[in-house]
């Protein structure tokens, strides 16, 4: 891993952690601690932030963007509209669950960069994946309101990438 880290930084292009740390906050505190210190020994440049599995209060994701910044890390929090999607999950089932407004995830988004987030990156999950109709109205919206500098959009599926 590290000599593929190296080799992305000769090309000057950072690096990024995936969402993995949703997995680290199930443990004792000091699991967070060593997550970020092993992810900057590694070489990485940015942790991502995942909320998309867990339910984490706004008050805690903060938290967690200034401790990654604190390590000297760039802080990539990845909110969404959509809690407990992704994989194999029916868009019928989502549906039901129902869905966060744009303006909910703006508001999120600008508290994580007001708290020193490098960028935010959306969650596709209820905009581009797993739904019938593609959210467009809630990217918009989000440039809108952030600018393309500090906003970036999850591309989990093919016919996204385009």
């Amino acid at each position: 891993m590290k000599k593929i880290i190296d080799l992305t930084h000769r090309y000057e292009s950072y690096v990024s952690t995936a969402g993995w740390i949703e997995n680290v906050l199930r443990h004792r505190p000091e699991a967070v601690e060593s997550y970020i210190r092993e992810a900057k020994d590694l070489g990485f440049d940015i942790i991502e932030i995942s909320t998309g599995f867990i339910s984490l209060p706004t008050e805690d994701l903060l938290r967690l963007v200034e401790r990654v910044n604190k390590a000297g890390l760039k802080a990539k929090p990845e909110p969404g509209i959509q809690f407990g999607a992704g994989g194999a999950t029916p868009s019928g089932e989502l549906t039901a669950e129902g869905t966060h407004n744009a303006q909910w995830l703006i508001t999120k988004a600008k508290e994580c960069l007001e708290a020193g987030a490098h960028m935010v990156m959306i969650e596709s999950e209820g905009i581009t994946e797993n739904v019938d109709k593609w959210r467009t109205d809630v990217i918009a919206e989000m440039f809108d309101a952030l600018g393309p500098d500090k906003t970036m959009f999850e591309a989990a599926d093919p016919e996204v990438f385009e």
